[in-house]
């Protein structure tokens, strides 16, 4: 089976002008934990998801020593947030995630996801554009799908 076949092209896509608090909004809407970034012609820049939003606000010595992190009063987390809340995505993106051609094969995919915590994985075309992503619900419902014709 080719990704291709699996693919879900419905996905939130933002420029890298997209401000932290933009991104959010936009994760809430969609009910989704992740967004991609892509330039002005559709060309596939990185990824944002909610991981990513709460790594860049939270302080690097709090990540350093979560025990300085009980120190802090009730309201710490969202002052932080706020305060960041106007930076664009491009400062923080992932643009290191890995994504594949609609052609590779799903046993393909699955091998390089395993070692990630990558639960979306973009999928762009020769020109690099992001056509969508594949998830682990369509590969899990790919093997739901191939069992059920099995006899």
């Amino acid at each position: 089976m080719l990704i291709r076949d699996l693919i879900e092209s419905n996905v939130v896509k933002v420029s890298k002008d997209t401000t932290w608090r933009e991104a959010l909004e936009l994760m809430e809407e969609h009910d989704t934990n992740g967004i991609f970034v892509v330039d002005g012609h559709g060309k596939y820049l990185g990824a944002v998801t909610i991981a990513d939003l709460i790594n860049f606000v939270v302080p690097p010595y709090m990540k350093e020593n979560p025990d300085l992190a009980k120190s802090a009063g009730p309201g710490t987390f969202f002052e932080l947030c706020v305060a960041k809340q106007h930076i664009k995505v491009e400062k923080f993106m992932d643009k290191r995630r890995a994504f594949f051609r609609p052609n590779i094969s799903l046993t393909e995919v699955v091998a390089a996801s395993l070692g990630t915590d990558s639960y979306r994985i973009p999928v762009v075309d020769k020109e690099g554009k992001l056509v969508g992503v594949v998830n682990r619900r369509h590969i899990r419902e790919a093997l739901g799908q191939r069992f059920k014709e099995q006899p």
